[in-house]
């Protein structure tokens, strides 16, 4: 498998659209909108130099490459900080990144397909608008990859199917990122990462990204745990064991004379799954192990997950939801 089924980080991005069109790029730019800040363009000049200008290396993956100040940070052979990538957090331009670019083919001075070119080295997704004339020259630009998505430009197409593949090409950008650090871990035999892909696990963290109505999450260990934010930036924790380590970390427990029969016996029985988020965690007496104990849900084949809500546990320090942002940006 080249990239996780479920990315190891996701917030909310940038898309930019450029169209001559007024009509039908205000059109596009109003549904794109309910879900995306969007970067409108009828200069394809103006907007390439906007490109231009964006930064080449995302700041989750920038984070992630630095050296750790944590003893329990976990690194691969390429120093990715995994810790660090929940960090994201505390970026408040994290929100600027842009993902995906739609530009229609036949515009004026320069067209689609020349301004991809331009920009072919760049990691953002593009996608091609065209006419019924420009259809060959799309597959050519698709097979050749200069694109990643083309779609026909008509009344006919609406802008809702390009949302639908909006959404897909951004799903595909953060599983790029993802696989530079992904493929790395993959030579740790102690890595749990590998339950990202079954289904399973996928169904699961779809169930509760809807539900929670979660805006971001960021991979926090080898375990497969995330931090999820809601767009007001309300914090879960999602943990992740399988029954081996539920055992294991029952013999660990039992150890420890201070730490109560029953945390040992909820571990046994796969029951609780303990979650060690922050440095102090690691620091903490046996005996009140327990608070770090969360119910654990079977979904799968030995598979355990416990999704975990904010307490004194698990305080942050104090981070920009996208909500405030957006307030931020539309304020001035």
């Amino acid at each position: 498998m080249t990239n996780p089924s479920i990315p190891y980080f996701y917030m909310p991005t940038q898309i930019i659209v450029i169209d001559d069109n007024e009509n039908y790029l205000n059109a596009l730019q109003l549904t794109l909108s309910e879900y995306y800040r969007v970067k409108a363009f009828t200069n394809p000049q103006k907007a390439l130099d906007y490109i231009q200008a964006q930064s080449e290396i995302h700041p989750t993956l920038q984070s992630c490459q630095e050296n750790s100040e944590y003893e329990h940070a976990e690194h691969t052979n390429q120093n990715f900080n995994i810790q660090k990538i929940s960090e994201t957090i505390y970026n408040k331009e994290r929100f600027n990144s842009t993902s995906v670019i739609i530009a229609d083919y036949a515009m004026p001075g320069m067209n689609g397909l020349d301004l991809f070119a331009k920009i072919k080295e760049k990691t953002f997704k593009k996608m091609l608008l065209t006419g019924e004339a420009d259809d060959k020259l799309a597959v050519m630009a698709f097979n050749h990859n200069m694109i990643d998505q083309f779609v026909k430009k008509s009344w006919d197409i609406t802008p809702d199917e390009i949302l639908a593949k909006t959404k897909e090409l951004e799903r595909n950008y953060f599983n790029e990122l993802s696989s530079k650090i992904y493929n790395p871990l993959l030579s740790d035999e102690e890595s749990n990462l590998n339950c990202v892909a079954k289904k399973e696990f996928i169904d699961y963290f779809n169930e509760i990204f809807t539900k929670n109505k979660i805006v971001e999450f960021y991979l926090t260990d080898t375990n497969a745990g995330f931090l999820l934010l809601d767009r007001k930036g309300k914090p879960y924790w999602l943990a992740t064991r399988t029954a081996q380590e539920l055992k294991e970390f029952s013999e660990l427990a039992s150890s420890y004379d201070e730490v109560p029969q029953f945390v040992i016996d909820t571990l046994l029985k796969n029951e609780k799954i303990p979650y060690f988020f922050k440095e102090e965690h690691f620091q903490k007496d046996p005996k009140d192990w327990d608070e770090l104990m969360h119910n654990a849900k079977a979904i799968g084949d030995g598979l355990f997950v416990a999704l975990i809500e904010a307490d004194e546990n698990y305080k942050l320090n104090e981070y920009t939801s996208y909500q405030t942002y957006l307030e931020q940006i539309t304020n001035g």
